[in-house]
C-alpha cells in the first residue's frame, strides 16, 4: 500500500460564499467523505482539464500551422513551427 503521508505535503486555503460551503457538504456527505478530500478532488479535476485544454489548444495550433506551410510549400519541420 503507498504510504499517503508522502502524497499530501502542500497546503491550501480558499474562501467560499456560504450557499457554496453548503453545496460542497452536499457533496461530501453524498460521497461519504471530509470536505477537505472533495475539495481537494475538484481542485485536481480542474488542473487536469486545464492542462488537457492547453495541450489540445497546443496541438491545434501546431496542425493549422503544419497545414498553411504545407499549402505555401515551405517544408518547415514541427520543432521550427513551434518557434
Amino acid at each position: 500500500m503507498e504510504d499517503r503521508s508522502s502524497i499530501r505535503i502542500g497546503s491550501i486555503r480558499i474562501k467560499v460564499a456560504p450557499e457554496m460551503l453548503e453545496r460542497i457538504e452536499v457533496q461530501a456527505k453524498a460521497l461519504c467523505m471530509p470536505v477537505a478530500t472533495v475539495c481537494a478532488f475538484a481542485v485536481g479535476d480542474w488542473v487536469r482539464r486545464q492542462e488537457t485544454n492547453e495541450k489540445l489548444s497546443r496541438m491545434a495550433l501546431l496542425n493549422a500551422s503544419r497545414q498553411s506551410v504545407e499549402q505555401m510549400g515551405l517544408g518547415m519541420t514541427d520543432e521550427r513551427l513551434e518557434r
